[in-house]
C-alpha cells in the first residue's frame, strides 16, 4: 500500500527540522501504530539523507516516489528494477557484536544514483541514527563506525574505485580497516579527512558552519575537495575548519576522554586472550575461566560499551576469539 501524502509530508518536515508540535504528535502516533510504519520511516530517514548528498529536494521527491513504487511492487508480488531498495541491518562481527543488537536503531538502505553523464551507477548504502543512544556498525571494508544520535552516513561501493568514501552528517567516531591501496575519506561540509587506518572522530555542525575533528590514533589528513592539503594532524590533536571562512584551527586535545564520555566507548590495543580476561575480571568483579585451549601469542584490539554487561562482553569476545568462557565466581573488588 502506498503511503499516505499526507505522511510523506510530515517525515519530509520532521526530517528538515520544521515541523510543528502537532506535526511531531501525528507523526508519533503514525509511527506508533506498526512496526510497519517504523520501518517505513526509517527508510524515509535513510533515503532524505542519502538524497541531500547527492542533488537536493528534487533527488529527495524522485526518491520517496521510487520508496512507494518498490513498496507497491513488492506487496503485489511484481518486479522493480529501477532501485534495488535492500533494506538491511548489518550485525557488527566485532566485540560490540552483542550491544549492537540492542541499541542499533538506524534506518539502512541502499541506493543506485545515476551520474550527469549516465555512464554507470553507484550503489549507496545510507545509515541514519534514530535512536537516544551511540549506535555501533560495521561497514563492508571491516570499518568500524560509532554514529552519534540523529546523524547520518552515506557508504559508496567499493567496487572499481581507489577510494573508500563516506559523507558524513552530524557526528560520528570511525576505527578505520587498514587499506593502503584504498585510502579511507570522509566528506563533511567542504572539508574531507583522508587516512589509510586509523581511529578518530569526526564532528560536522551545520548550525555553526564548523567541522572538527580529533585524532585517537595514527595520521589523518585534512583536505580540501580539490584534493588540496590543508593540515596533518598527530594524536591528541583537533583541527575546526570554518566551512564560511575556511580558516582551520588545530589545538591539542585528549582524545580518550572524549572519546569515552561521548561514545561510552572502551578500546584496548593489541591485547592477548589473557589480557582480555584479566580485563573482563577487573571491570566486573568477576572471575572468568577459559573452557578452549587458548593461543596467548594472538593478539586482539577490543571495543565495547562501557554500559555492556558481562555476558553481553564475554560473548562477543567467544565470537572474536574462538575461545569459550565461563563465570567461576566473583572478586572483592571492581574498578
Amino acid at each position: 500500500m502506498e503511503i499516505p501524502e499526507e505522511i510523506l509530508r510530515l517525515v519530509h518536515r520532521y526530517l528538515s527540522g520544521t515541523a510543528t508540535d502537532d506535526e511531531k504528535s501525528a507523526l508519533a502516533e503514525w509511527l506508533e501504530a506498526s512496526q510497519s510504519n517504523r520501518e517505513d520511516f526509517a527508510a524515509l530517514s535513510a533515503m532524505r539523507n542519502a538524497s541531500s548528498a547527492l542533488g537536493g529536494d528534487d533527488a529527495t521527491d524522485k526518491m520517496l516516489s521510487r520508496l512507494n513504487a518498490r513498496i507497491d511492487a513488492e506487496e503485489s508480488g511484481g518486479i522493480f528494477t529501477v532501485q534495488s531498495g535492500r533494506g538491511r541491518r548489518r550485525k557488527a562481527t566485532w566485540l560490540a557484536a552483542a550491544s549492537v543488537a540492542a541499541a542499533l536503531v538506524i534506518g539502512a538502505g541502499t541506493y543506485r544514483h545515476f551520474r550527469t553523464d549516465a555512464d554507470y551507477f553507484r550503489e549507496y548504502s545510507a545509515f541514519t541514527n534514530i535512536s537516544d543512544d551511540v549506535s555501533a556498525m560495521m561497514l563492508d571494508d571491516s570499518t568500524k563506525v560509532w554514529l552519534s544520535r540523529n546523524s547520518s552516513i552515506l557508504y559508496g561501493s567499493t567496487k572499481g574505485r581507489s577510494e573508500r568514501i563516506v559523507k558524513l552528517t552530524g557526528e560520528a567516531y570511525f576505527d578505520v580497516h587498514r587499506d593502503t591501496l584504498h585510502p579511507f575519506v570522509v566528506k563533511a561540509r567542504g572539508i574531507e579527512v583522508k587516512v589509510l587506518g586509523t581511529a578518530f572522530c569526526v564532528k560536522s555542525d551545520s548550525e555553526a558552519g564548523k567541522v572538527s575533528v580529533l585524532l585517537e590514533r595514527g595520521s589523518v589528513r585534512l583536505q580540501s575537495p580539490e584534493g588540496v592539503g590543508l593540515v596533518r594532524l598527530s594524536p591528541d590533536q583537533m583541527a575546526e575548519f570554518d566551512a564560511k571562512t575556511g580558516d582551520i584551527e588545530v589545538t591539542p586535545m585528549a582524545a580518550e576522554p572524549y572519546i569515552v564520555q561521548h561514545y561510552n566507548k572502551v578500546t584496548l590495543q593489541q591485547v592477548s586472550i589473557d589480557g582480555i580476561i584479566s580485563h573482563i575480571e577487573r571491570m566486573y568483579g568477576i572471575k572468568v575461566q577459559a573452557l578452549s585451549p587458548v593461543d596467548t601469542t594472538k593478539k586482539y584490539n577490543l571495543n565495547y560499551k562501557r554500559t555492556d554487561d558481562a555476558g553481553e562482553l564475554m560473548e562477543a569476545v567467544e565470537e572474536l576469539t574462538g575461545v569459550r568462557l565461563k563465570v567461576i565466581g566473583k572478586t572483592l573488588d571492581k574498578d
